[in-house]
């Protein structure tokens, strides 16, 4: 009977540098651009790369600005009113209960 162990084969250690035929192409200058201003875009915490399509200048943007400010004056003017005209109906009512 024989009793020995079978020898395998050593595993390498250490990677094993592909033959040229198996690396891969370097990506086109297109291509490395791209990744580039994908970054640049992420780390764009400002805001100094995003498009300004769409913006107001000018005197138009003065004018949007002015309207949003007085809209929002209009709405805390309202919700003032139906605060107060709410602790009026409360205070009615419980002069009424006594």
């Amino acid at each position: 009977m024989d009793l020995r162990i079978p020898r395998r084969r050593a595993r390498v250690a250490f990677p094993v540098m592909p033959s040229p035929t198996t690396i891969t192409p370097r990506p086109s200058a297109n291509a490395r651009s791209a990744f580039l201003r994908g970054a640049a875009r992420v780390l764009d915490l400002g805001g100094a790369l995003s498009p300004r399509a769409g913006k107001l200048s000018g005197s138009a943007a003065d004018g949007a600005a002015l309207r949003s400010d007085w809209v929002a004056v209009g709405n805390d003017f309202r919700a003032a009113m139906d605060r107060v005209a709410s602790e009026d109906v409360e205070a009615t009512a419980a002069n009424d209960r006594r």
